[in-house]
């Protein structure tokens, strides 16, 4: 089971132990020779050296070659760099694949692709006529809903191989671990010169989006810039985020900049709610010198969030930042856009200072910006000592992520034009109050 779940493409294992086993007792051999004595994953691949050099060609005779990177080339990050500046390729991850390539170099792009990414990071890999994908599986919450087309000219790289082509066909697959091929990729590439134009048109749209984001100043709750701005400056820079389903899993996309992986832990592909605080809970204890902020909406507290009392018996110091809003956010924006409407996305309510007490929990009200430093720097000496804390952070989700804007479009594109016409007539109807 456990040569199952380390090799290939890592993954959970079922033992099943009758019960007759269960309650009798064993003699066991040595835990560690066991382990020693388990396969190790392939050290080597047998790649087909002719398609590695047409790749090559591919990418080298591009105009605007671009990479697409996922948490599967989380273990090349050395080659992958060289490549990208290599090939002066503009680089995008998935959601998962966040900080695999360092979010403050000058080719990073987004951590989406398509519809779901800023205008200049969509136009750059629309213009891109050769991709090189690594690590990913072109998912459906990675790509917006799909909203993305990749170029004929697809290399797609993958240690698992049922996902070559199933959802976008590549030109040239590999089925590879992704330091593996980039070591055969590398020698046969063209050095180019930097691309000046390139970097400055990257820099300038991240800017442009940071800006966005900071005049987004609520006037009387939390504004996500502010609040992601001041987590970021108070944790240290391997602090890991856990978050859960819907708009802190985006938000903390959108906003936060990280420089290596595995530094955000989310539900991404089944979108899991509950998923943040027993994340953060199981990261804090890996890694016991790190900060650790779990960005837990208010409907998934309803789920998991007992899993606080073995925190604060443990001595698990978590700061839980409590996204208060009263609705399951993510739907609900969807609902008003769509339906004009919402339909069972209100919460009840519920005392998170009575929560807090009961679990064991230092409790702090975040009502306002102006707050922000001050209670998260409480929040945050209260968890360094072993103290799980509840920030309860009034958020202001008015302003709708990229991603959640590129999903609508993206869906709303495509209905037939008559589907389209009876939405927006019933759309415009209810807001005039005549449907």
């Amino acid at each position: 089971a456990f040569a199952i779940a380390r090799s290939g493409v890592p993954g959970p294992a079922a033992v099943e132990i009758p019960a007759n086993l269960n309650m009798q007792t064993h003699e066991i051999g040595d835990p560690e020779a066991a382990f020693a004595s388990l396969p190790k994953p392939a050290a080597d691949f047998k790649l087909n050296l002719e398609d590695v050099k047409r790749a090559a060609q591919l990418l080298n005779d591009a105009k605007l070659p671009a990479i697409y990177v996922g948490r599967g080339a989380a273990g090349a990050i050395a080659p992958l760099i060289k490549t990208a500046e290599t090939l002066q390729a503009p680089v995008a991850t998935t959601i998962q694949g966040k900080g695999v390539f360092p979010e403050s170099h000058a080719l990073w792009l987004w951590n989406c692709v398509g519809r779901a990414a800023p205008g200049y990071a969509k136009d750059l890999l629309d213009r891109a006529d050769a991709v090189l994908a690594i690590g990913c599986r072109f998912g459906e919450v990675a790509t917006g809903s799909y909203g993305w087309e990749p170029t004929e000219n697809l290399i797609h790289v993958d240690l698992d191989k049922r996902t070559l082509g199933a959802n976008f066909k590549p030109k040239i697959p590999f089925h590879s671990d992704a330091r593996v091929f980039l070591n055969h990729l590398l020698p046969l590439l063209k050095p180019r010169k930097e691309n000046v134009s390139l970097r400055l048109m990257i820099s300038e749209g991240r800017e442009a989006v940071r800006a966005s984001q900071r005049a987004a100043k609520s006037k009387d709750r939390v504004s996500p810039a502010i609040l992601f701005n001041t987590l970021q400056a108070l944790a240290g820079k391997d602090a890991v985020y856990t978050a859960d389903s819907g708009n802190g899993t985006f938000l903390a996309m959108e906003h936060l900049s990280l420089e290596a992986p595995d530094r955000l832990l989310a539900p991404v592909d089944y979108s899991c709610m509950g998923y943040a605080i027993p994340a953060a809970i199981g990261a804090k204890l890996a890694y016991p010198e790190r900060d650790v902020i779990a960005l837990e909406g208010d409907g998934a507290m309803l789920m998991t969030g007992l899993e606080l009392m073995t925190a604060a018996r443990y001595g698990v110091g978590i700061v839980v930042v409590l996204l208060r809003d009263g609705e399951l956010a993510q739907i609900a924006q969807f609902q008003r856009t769509a339906l004009v409407r919402q339909n069972s996305t209100v919460l009840h309510t519920y005392d998170a200072a009575d929560f807090a007490r009961t679990t064991g929990c230092v409790h702090y009200k975040l009502d306002h910006d102006e707050d922000a430093k001050r209670l998260l720097s409480k929040a945050f000496e209260d968890a360094r000592v072993g103290r799980p804390v509840i920030v309860e952070a009034a958020i202001d989700y008015s302003k709708k992520t990229y991603f959640t804007k590129g999903v609508m479009a993206t869906n709303f594109l495509r209905l037939s034009w008559g589907e389209r016409v009876r939405m927006v007539g019933r759309i415009a109807g209810r807001k005039l109050g005549i449907a």
